[in-house]
């Protein structure tokens, strides 16, 4: 009895221990004076995929959640409703839907860097929005001089952005924090400007699972250029799904092969293909093999896309969402001409570099 009496002690202790543990790494977030009413959905970033769901009633919510490592969440109710909160211990709050979350140091951090950046560049956003807003109350298109000055605009705000970012991440780079304000930046730098900061960032924005890809796909970028050769690839027979096709089917002696990276989305790959089809008439017969690369699509939307094209050649579709990762990918439409040997002679996204070198080839 004695026994069985002590094993019960350690065990409610245990209970009591764990649940003290819990509470100690417990968020608790508590909305109020918000204008939705809907399910908002907690996203993590790092895992890409939604892990928990809040109910709103009345424009208000209760959230727990045990923190097991610092961690960015999105709150979204996939409207226009969008919060980011890092995950920390600590009792939060959100008054409203304009407000930022605080009531941790590192929410409170979140939170300036907020304000920061909706202030940063707002009187060239006014200027910008000027220019457009004339054009299109005149019912016009923009002039030149119009769009050489939004070109100047928008370079002088990536330049205060990325400088007024910095700040921020030079001090936050160590934490989770600092990969929130990388992970802004990306669309203000440079691919290496963006690798020089991962580079100095601390553990957090090392093990970053998208920022992991990103640096994967600048190397392999960087492995698929001129004078490199081609790395091969798979995918399927868009009209037979059942046929597998190679990239190394296609390299051989005789041929030249141009690979044309699109998707049925991306307006200016829609607008290259009339271009592709004159090089494929002129020039499949003389020894250039055209291929284009079908990424980041649903295959309904392409095929009906390549039939009111009138895309004839030969269409290879990325199934798995691995050959734009392959080749580094990260703007379309992107063309790749490789040599007879499989040597890549040209990578461009322009469609003038390529046509220049087939005319040398092949004659014009």
């Amino acid at each position: 009895m004695k026994k069985l009496f002590f094993g019960s002690v350690v065990i409610i202790t245990l209970m009591v221990f764990i649940s003290c543990e819990q509470k100690s790494n417990q968020l608790t977030l508590n909305g109020t004076g918000l204008s939705v009413d809907n399910d908002i959905y907690v996203y993590d970033m790092a895992e890409n995929n939604t892990i928990d769901t809040i109910k709103v009633s009345k424009g208000e919510f209760a959230y727990t959640y045990v923190v097991v490592e610092p961690k960015i969440l999105v709150l979204t109710d996939n409207q226009t409703f969008n919060k980011f909160v890092i995950a920390e211990k600590g009792n939060l709050i959100l008054v409203s839907d304009t407000g930022s979350i605080t009531g941790s140091p590192l929410n409170n951090r979140l939170a300036a860097f907020s304000k920061m950046y909706r202030n940063t560049g707002s009187e060239l956003e006014q200027k910008n929005q000027a220019i457009v807003n004339k054009a299109e109350s005149e019912n016009r298109d923009l002039t030149k001089q119009e769009y050489e000055e939004l070109q100047a605009i928008n370079e002088k705000q990536t330049a205060l952005y990325s400088a007024a970012i910095k700040k921020f991440y030079d001090e936050d780079k160590n934490n989770i924090l600092g990969v929130y304000e990388l992970m802004i930046s990306r669309m203000f730098l440079t691919e290496d400007e963006f690798a020089d900061w991962y580079g100095k960032g601390g553990e957090a924005v090392k093990n970053f699972a998208p920022f992991v890809k990103v640096m994967q796909a600048k190397a392999n970028k960087e492995a698929t250029q001129t004078g490199k050769k081609y790395v091969d690839f798979e995918g399927i027979n868009p009209k037979d799904t059942a046929q597998i096709i190679k990239l190394s089917d296609f390299v051989r002696k005789d041929k030249y092969v141009l690979l044309d990276f699109w998707a049925s989305w991306c307006g200016p790959c829609l607008k290259a293909i009339p271009e592709i089809k004159i090089l494929h008439s002129k020039y499949a017969s003389k020894g250039l093999e055209v291929i284009g690369v079908v990424i980041s699509d649903k295959l309904e939307n392409h095929l009906k896309a390549a039939e009111k094209a009138n895309a004839t050649w030969t269409q290879i579709f990325d199934s798995k969402g691995e050959i734009g990762e392959i080749y580094g990918i990260n703007a379309i439409p992107t063309l790749i001409l490789l040599d007879k040997d499989g040597t890549i002679l040209v990578r461009a996204n322009e469609k003038e570099e390529i046509i220049a070198k087939i005319e040398s080839l092949l004659g014009k």
